[in-house]
């Protein structure tokens, strides 16, 4: 039996919003294949869903999208409709500013919003990232959890030294 919500890609039983989060002012419904951008024609073209998100009150979906500008792929974040997003916009942005690169911090890629039947959505546009939880539990040996954790405190200094 086909349905208008064919196309959604659940695979965490443990994290997964269910379908009454897809209410006016709530979630975006979104299918694979479908393409979003705030220009046309469209840019960001959804492969896959990579997870959702409840945190500190702010909901939000995460797609694997492929960018048609640059060829590539990118995580779309996708925030409720009645949730602003607008601190963690601004960090990011602050965070990119040309003379901010660091290579260990998520950068933004681009951000916009989108209308779906449930409301604006802001939308996030950052570079995917490997799963933490998929890492083999072999590669946390002495000299490589000493050079992850030096990464880290790296990438927190650099947040921390713009005022994050």
């Amino acid at each position: 039996m086909s349905t208008e919500f064919e196309g959604f890609l659940f695979d965490d039983p443990e994290g997964y919003e269910t379908i009454s989060s897809y209410t006016l002012g709530g979630l975006c419904p979104i299918q694979l294949g479908c393409e979003l951008s705030a220009g046309s024609p469209p840019r960001y073209r959804v492969i896959a869903k990579l997870g959702y998100s409840a945190y500190q009150g702010a909901y939000s979906t995460v797609w694997l999208a492929r960018d048609r500008v640059e060829k590539r792929n990118v995580a779309l974040k996708i925030v409720e409709a009645r949730t602003s997003c607008s601190n963690e916009l601004n960090m990011l942005q602050r965070l990119k500013a040309p003379d901010t690169v660091e290579p260990r911090v998520v950068q933004l890629l681009d951000a916009f919003e989108h209308t779906s039947p449930n409301g604006l959505h802001q939308v996030l546009v950052l570079e995917p990232v490997h799963p933490f939880d998929s890492l083999s539990c072999h590669a946390f040996r002495p000299v490589i959890t000493r050079d992850a954790l030096r990464q880290i405190i790296d990438a927190l200094a650099f947040i921390h030294s713009h005022g994050i």
